[in-house]
């Protein structure tokens, strides 16, 4: 049933291989290197300026930006140093290389993020279904996230959102109740504008808000949210015990 995903993803190793060899390791090395600079550029404005408008501007504009830079000095170099001598072998056995292995990063993480997410988010099942019943997903499943705690974390946590039964126990445990007796959940709950920018899924306006964004910061609060995350992982693991069948479809 994985087919179409298993041949999407060998069609896009060949071309991230090939693409590789033909651009060489300078040329190669672009692309990570301006998503990397963009992350650290854009981490550091919003941590400072608090803009989700730039914020999302410096995510969007900022990697083609800096790839048209990089590229420029590139060539400047190929140009003038190298007299435009095309790569040498080494040159592209490594760039084809790790383009490889950059090209299997982005696209195991894009399988898993689209195995996690619940269905009626991605719109389709269909996509979802192919992926979990894929070869490359059984791979991805077993050598990577199956050893990052956080990805099952989240998992664990998008499986109660998505769960009615789930949600009404863990709003009845003690710890969710210390968490909504917190004054700054209540000083959110008794703020109408905020609860309207909750409601509206106002993202822009909801991260500019400097109550939302001091709940980040207080280390407290952190705590009291991670014990209800400790609790969620620790019953999706009894029932995976208790159930040897068990799958995040069946436990919705």
């Amino acid at each position: 049933m994985g087919i179409a995903t298993d041949i999407t993803v060998a069609a896009l190793a060949i071309f991230f291989a090939i693409h590789g060899w033909r651009q060489g390791t300078a040329r190669t090395l672009i692309g990570p290197l301006s998503l990397i600079l963009n992350l650290l550029v854009a981490y550091v404005y919003f941590k400072k300026c608090h803009n989700i408008t730039g914020f999302l501007l410096i995510m969007l504009l900022g990697p083609m930006v800096l790839a048209g830079i990089l590229i420029l000095c590139v060539d400047a170099w190929h140009k003038n140093i190298d007299r435009s001598l095309p790569p040498s072998t080494a040159s592209r056995f490594f760039g084809s290389t790790f383009n490889l292995f950059w090209g299997a990063g982005i696209t195991m993480s894009a399988l898993i993020t689209i195995a996690i997410l619940p269905a009626n988010i991605l719109k389709t099942d269909v996509v979802k279904q192919n992926v979990l019943h894929s070869y490359s997903y059984l791979l991805t499943e077993r050598f990577v996230k199956n050893k990052i705690p956080f990805i099952n974390d989240t998992e664990a946590v998008l499986e109660v959102s998505q769960n009615e039964n789930k949600i009404r126990r863990m709003q009845s445990s003690e710890e969710f109740m210390d968490l909504y007796r917190d004054p700054k959940i209540q000083g959110i709950l008794s703020d109408k504008e905020m609860m309207e920018q909750i409601k509206n899924k106002d993202i822009v306006n909801l991260f500019s808000n400097p109550k939302f964004l001091a709940l980040w910061q207080d280390a407290e609060l952190a705590k009291k949210i991670l014990k209800i995350q400790a609790n969620i992982v620790a019953d999706k693991a009894y029932e995976k015990a208790a159930n040897p069948n068990y799958s995040a479809d069946e436990s919705k």
